[in-house]
């Protein structure tokens, strides 16, 4: 595409203009504000903006550019020329505001009109997508030095700048590559959508139970499809199970109802005759024991009257016996009394000589005071302690003479020992504290050193002499005198105790003076039955009396209800006659009845089999009919298919679901395929690019780089190899190596094509230097394909040279 004229009338602030471009290089010229950016906003609104593009489209990019005049419409012409087309002129005009429209009138007159229609040529004519145009061939000022920096990023220039050179290689007959992978895209998408391949199951596990509504894929609906079918089938074979055991339930309740109608029929007469014969039977029954009861009444009642006689007899007889027994049970119990209180003063005579006896042996002991025994016993323990004390140690003496010798010797507080000793003869003595030798000669005192045996001495003659006074009072001459004594007195008086405690005893609270008063002289030894023998008859006596008199009222009242209730004998005897004539009846009334069906026993078993029959029949009648009506309700309910038709629908989801997994992996296939030969490709594409650029970046950059860096953290390349980053490059060279870039990419872009590029101030930010050698290589492009360039510096212009247009204001038309 070859751009010859542009005209505005009118848009943003320009009332009325006409730029016309020619091949090669275009260098329009004018001052800031003089509509060079309203220029290149209006080429892609031309070549981009649908007449109705939307109201939120429209207030983005077109409002601002509506007359500020307050015009409702603005309005565009571009005439341009498409090799392949020969010479002939395409004329574009777009209106956006109220008059709205899109015309394209091609080199044979032929009018397009309506957005769509005339997108779709230019699309076909621009080769590129919009998004290509905008960011490689349309470039704004800024964007010349960000070019650099756009590299690192997954944007539209290299993307499509990939696309484009990929299409040279990969396209055929007009078919895209961007579309092909687009429709294998959408084939995969269609197939494993919400498909979790690697369990091979739906995404989230989400079955029918909670099935996906957007978005599933072929794979997902056909498992949907048949799990449905699948579950319809199952209910399907469930509901014609349930329909078999209902009709199976059916048939046995009606062959069951049929049999038992059967039996019922049969014997309804036979079970109508055992109701009667039951009742007459229990009325039989009910005579024949009042009949008996009445037998047994004219048996029993003479036989009473002569009972109640003579147990009468019997009783006056033990009335008289029961008196006399009164009499003498008195009598020997008045003896027995009297025997009692003699034995009672026997035996308190008896206890009162032992305690006197016992009183008269105390008084004969002497009195041992309890306070002199004690003042004894303790007197006694401190001699003990003291002699104790002295023996506590040990020292001995041995004494041989060589002459016979007689001495005397004391050990400790012991007495004095006089010793006759032959010459050569030894004394041995042994004591605790100290050892006296005496001899008319001389004294010999051996002392152990540990205590003041004379105080001790002394102390222990002054105990001795009081606790000899002391038992001289007592009147013994030991203490164990005195224990003995103590102890035989305190014996004695224990005993005289006990015996006065037996003779309190058996006084019971008398005096034995009174006793003797009331006891007679002497024992009565007359021959009275014992009272225990008396009170024993007379018990059997009276037991029996009562249970005369109990026998003879009841049997009295049994005789006076008889009499009650049937008057006397001869009416008792009326009365079974008639009884045994009902009776009689009873059993002719049995008689003329139809017998009972083989194997009953009785008619009460038979009628309550009957009766059980009847019930269930009723029971099982009524089940039958809401069987029959349950069965009805499940053919109604029941699933719109049948058995075979379920299981048929279910063989075709399966059938389909193996085709959709075989169509699924076949578009995998494909699609592996498509990566693999992409992945070659991509791989060679960027490479003519990139030795182009590394052609361009050492005349730009007046030799100090050679080449650029692409990827993450893309850069300017030193000549030894060192990458620096972009955003540490100068503004002039960053300006240089971006408009390397630009333009290797729009090189590529266009090649093949007749194409344009449009730049805004590209030279802004270079040195007179860098501003030279990027006139040389823009004119060289230009050589090669149409080149517009916007500058408001007139050195550039003239460093560029080609066709110049000068913008000097607003609303005229300039060349």
């Amino acid at each position: 595409m070859i751009i010859t004229r542009l005209r505005l009338a009118p848009f943003a602030g320009i009332v009325q203009r006409t730029v016309e471009f020619r091949p090669g290089l275009t260098v329009v010229l004018g001052p800031n504000e003089a509509g060079k950016s309203t220029l290149m906003a209006a080429l892609r609104l031309l070549l981009f903006m649908p007449a109705e593009c939307g109201k939120r489209r429209f207030q983005k990019e077109v409002a601002r550019f509506m007359p500020l005049g307050g015009g409702d419409t603005i309005r565009a012409e571009l005439d341009f020329r498409i090799a392949d087309a020969g010479d002939g002129l395409f004329r574009l005009a777009r209106s956006w505001g109220e008059g709205a429209r899109s015309e394209l009138t091609l080199p044979d007159g032929t009018l397009l009109a309506g957005d769509q229609t005339v997108q779709q040529q230019l699309d076909e004519l621009l080769g590129f997508r919009e998004g290509t145009w905008r960011t490689v061939l349309f470039a704004g000022q800024s964007a010349v030095a960000d070019a650099l920096g756009s590299l690192d990023r997954d944007g539209d220039p290299v993307t499509d700048l990939a696309a484009i050179l990929r299409r040279a290689v990969f396209e055929t007959d007009g078919i895209s590559i961007e579309q092909l992978e687009r429709a294998i895209e959408m084939q995969h998408g269609a197939c494993f959508r919400r498909w979790d391949r690697e369990l091979n199951r739906p995404e989230n596990n989400r079955g029918i139970d909670n099935p996906y509504s957007r978005e599933v894929g072929r794979i997902l609906q056909a498992f949907y499809d048949r799990e449905r079918a699948r579950r319809a089938r199952d209910t399907a074979l469930a509901h014609e199970r349930e329909l078999d055991e209902m009709n199976r339930r059916l048939s046995e309740l009606a062959a069951e109802t049929e049999g038992l109608s059967l039996f019922l029929d049969q014997n309804r007469q036979a079970a109508e005759d055992a109701r009667k014969r039951t009742v007459i039977e229990l009325e039989r029954q009910a005579l024949g024991q009042v009949e008996e009861a009445l037998r047994r009444i004219t048996t029993a009642w003479p036989v009473t009257e002569q009972e109640v006689k003579g147990l009468t007899e019997r009783r006056n007889l033990l009335i008289e016996a029961d008196t006399v027994l009164a009499a003498e049970l008195e009598r020997s119990a008045t003896a027995a009394a009297a025997r009692r209180n003699v034995e009672k003063l026997e035996r308190a005579e008896r206890e009162h000589k032992a305690w006197l006896q016992a009183s008269a042996a105390l008084s004969g002991l002497p009195a041992v005071s309890e306070d002199d025994y004690r003042s004894a016993v303790s007197l006694d323990q401190e001699l003990q302690q003291l002699t104790a004390g002295l023996r506590a140690g040990r020292i001995t003496l041995s004494l041989i003479p060589r002459v016979p010798l007689e001495l005397t010797s004391r050990n400790d507080v012991d007495d004095p020992a006089a010793h006759r000793l032959a010459a050569g003869e030894s004394l041995d003595l042994v004591a605790g504290g100290q050892i006296n030798l005496e001899h008319p000669q001389w004294s010999l005192t051996v002392s152990s050193g540990e205590a003041d045996v004379g105080e001790l001495r002394r102390q222990f003659g002054r105990l001795s002499t009081e606790y000899t006074a002391r038992l001289d009072s007592l009147g013994f001459s030991s203490l164990a005198d005195a224990r003995a004594a103590r102890e035989t007195s305190a014996a004695a008086q224990r005993e005289a105790e006990t015996c006065r405690q037996r003779l309190v005893t058996v006084l019971d609270g008398e005096t034995i003076e009174a006793l003797r008063k009331r006891s007679p002289a002497g024992r009565d030894e007359s021959g009275h039955r014992p009272v225990e023998v008396i009170a024993r008859e007379q018990g059997r006596t009276s037991g029996e009396m009562r249970e005369i008199e109990g026998a003879v009222t009841a049997k009295e009242q049994q005789l006076s209800a008889w009499q009650s209730e049937y008057g006397s004998m001869d009416n008792l005897l009326d009365r079974l006659l008639e009884k045994r004539s009902a009776l009689k009846s009873a059993e002719q009334r049995l008689a003329s009845l139809s017998p009972l069906p083989d194997g009953m026993g009785a008619a009460a078993d038979f009628v309550d089999r009957f009766e059980t029959c009847q019930a269930d029949f009723q029971q099982k009648s009524e089940l039958l009919t809401q069987l029959k009506m349950d069965r009805l309700e499940l053919q109604a309910r029941g699933p719109r298919e049948t058995m075979e038709e379920a299981e048929a629908a279910l063989r075709e989801a399966l059938a389909a679901e193996q085709r959709v997994l075989r169509e699924a992996e076949a578009v995998e296939r494909i699609r592996e395929a498509f990566a693999e030969v992409r992945s070659s490709l991509d791989a060679e594409t960027m490479d003519p690019w990139i030795e182009q650029l590394e052609q361009v970046v050492p005349r730009l950059t007046a030799g100090r780089y050679q080449g650029v860096g692409v990827g993450q953290g893309s850069g300017a390349r030193l000549p030894g190899g060192t990458e620096v980053p972009a955003d540490r490059l100068s503004m002039g060279t960053r300006a240089g190596v971006g408009l390397a870039v630009r333009l290797s990419m729009a090189r590529y872009f266009l090649k093949d094509t007749d194409g344009f590029l449009i730049l805004d101030d590209p030279m802004v930010d270079m040195d007179p230097q860098r501003q030279a050698a990027a006139a040389a290589v823009l004119g060289e492009f230009a050589a090669e394909r149409q080149t517009i360039i916007f500058t408001c510096h007139p050195a550039h212009a003239d460093l560029l040279g080609g066709c110049l247009v000068q913008l000097d204001s607003p609303g005229r038309e300039e060349r």
